[in-house]
């Protein structure tokens, strides 16, 4: 299933999703491609429009799913997203890693935690980033 969102007449940023319930620890989203590099000033509403693609693919197969979002290249720009098929888009609490994220793959251990305490579905670690 592909999901196109249209920024304006030169940017576009296309989503391909499982057309199918996803097994515990497998990813909904198999692709995004951006037709260009977005700005900063794009990233909002990018966040709006996979709160509608998640929430939609949460409902739909009854999962609960998390997709972390890099708002830009600063480790602490980061927001955390719960997707639920009986509640709406809710923002999650960053992990308390000492001193912060120091790169992906200790945010992604200490996310990969929290879902098995929590009975999450899904994960993305969405870290493309605007200029």
């Amino acid at each position: 299933m592909k999901y196109t969102h249209k920024f304006n007449q030169n940017l576009t940023c296309t989503v391909e999703i499982i057309d199918r319930k996803i097994k515990p620890g497998e990813r909904h989203i198999i692709r995004s491609e951006w037709s260009q590099k977005p700005k900063k000033k794009h990233i909002p509403e990018y966040v709006r429009w996979m709160h509608v693609v998640n929430d939609t693919y949460a409902k739909e197969h009854g999962l609960r799913l998390m997709h972390v979002y890099q708002l830009s290249p600063k480790y602490n720009d980061w927001q955390i997203w719960g997707y639920s098929p009986d509640a709406p888009p809710c923002r999650l609490e960053m992990p308390n890693l000492p001193g912060g994220p120091q790169n992906l793959d200790a945010l992604n251990q200490s996310l990969t935690e929290d879902l098995q305490k929590e009975s999450i579905s899904s994960m993305t670690l969405d870290h493309r980033t605007a200029e």
